[in-house]
């Protein structure tokens, strides 16, 4: 949210099938809350939901300078995986992804 993303939930979200895409919502209970570890729960702006355009795993690496691409299905589409890469750029590299996308070269 610092890079200027908005929250659409925490920990757990409800996803659909809308209009040909997979839109995320948040839970009643926890809508505008988010856990910020050693500080609590936090209040934030958030949005009612969002188009799912990607899935981000952070616990697995991204293999090499130009990894494969890959992709998993969630409610019958299939949506592309970004790896974690450890460096300073990776959140800033992201945005620009989710903005402008990604060249494939299998295309």
């Amino acid at each position: 949210m610092a890079y200027g993303a908005q929250l659409v939930a925490d920990d757990r979200v409800l996803l659909t099938l809308h209009d040909g895409s997979v839109v995320a919502r948040p839970p009643k209970a926890t809508a505008g809350l988010i856990e910020a570890r050693g500080l609590g729960i936090l209040h934030a702006e958030n949005t009612a939901q969002a188009a799912v355009c990607a899935i981000v795993d952070l616990d697995r690496l991204a293999d090499g300078r130009l990894p494969a691409q890959s992709a998993e299905t969630i409610l019958g589409l299939d949506l592309p995986v970004i790896h974690r890469v450890e460096a300073t750029h990776f959140a800033p590299a992201l945005l620009q992804y989710l903005k402008c996308g990604a060249l494939n070269p299998d295309a």
